[in-house]
């Protein structure tokens, strides 16, 4: 397990050099296939479910989701 760690201290690239990308922001429309909702609520002024705060962003690498982004979700 140190050796692991000491590895990744040591890799001179960032997670973006691999394609590494974070995913995930207040307004967007909910997805179930990128999105986790750990809580619902009741809103006006929007058409559709919606995640309405980002509470752990998603990671993906290119179109391959390692993690969905964990949200609040609200509807109409």
């Amino acid at each position: 397990m140190v050796a692991s760690r000491l590895s990744l201290r040591r890799s001179s690239g960032s997670p973006q050099k691999y394609g590494l990308e974070t995913f995930g922001q207040a307004g967007d429309p909910f997805n179930p296939h990128i999105h986790e909702a750990l809580l619902h609520a009741h809103a006006d002024g929007i058409d559709g479910p919606t995640c309405v705060e980002i509470l752990q962003p998603g990671y993906r690498i290119g179109d391959r989701i390692l993690r969905p982004a964990r949200v609040a979700v609200a509807e109409p």
